[in-house]
């Protein structure tokens, strides 16, 4: 359980701090985040700015990854089950599954993907209703290769090798 316990840590730890690196890095490399050419201004007194559309998107897509994420992992099912009218005809995501996790953390994950959920709805409810702010969901690979390769490339960065064994982020018996 401590290393099921450490990889929900590390890999909110990882979200974090990814979506800070996104912020804070903006100026020299715009971020690039999933979305359709969405128009910002949908009240009169809203005034947004690029800027504001790339970060939103950015906070948006996170939400979704988190939600998606923590209910596979608990129920084995996300958004599309949960709250279908979130996802406005997004794709379901690629590689998600249900972990084995002890009732101690299916709990624990079931709790942070409502959490997840709750931010969705808020965002959505503040940008309003597509096509004018908020966007679908966006399509996410959350597959065991793709965590395996992130993580490859951060150890390679930080420690100039790989892990071995790759990371599995969902252990499955």
């Amino acid at each position: 359980m401590e290393f099921i316990r450490g990889c929900a840590v590390a890999l909110w730890a990882f979200l974090l701090i990814g979506s800070f690196a996104a912020a804070a890095d903006y100026q020299k490399h715009p971020p690039h985040a999933g979305g359709l050419d969405i128009q910002y201004e949908c009240k009169a007194r809203n005034k947004t700015t690029s800027m504001d559309k790339k970060l939103t998107q950015i906070a948006l897509n996170l939400e979704y990854l988190e939600a998606e994420y923590f209910l596979w992992a608990s129920h084995g099912y996300g958004l599309d089950k949960v709250a279908p009218y979130l996802v406005d005809g997004g794709p379901a995501p690629h590689g998600a599954q249900k972990a084995n996790l002890d009732p101690y953390y299916n709990d624990l994950f079931l709790q942070m993907g409502l959490q997840e959920v709750g931010h969705v709805r808020a965002i959505k409810k503040v940008l309003g209703d597509p096509p004018k702010c908020a966007f679908p969901r966006t399509l996410l690979d959350v597959s065991k290769k793709v965590w395996a390769d992130s993580m490859d490339k951060a150890f390679m960065t930080t420690f100039g090798k790989k892990l071995s064994p790759p990371f599995d982020p969902m252990p499955i018996a």
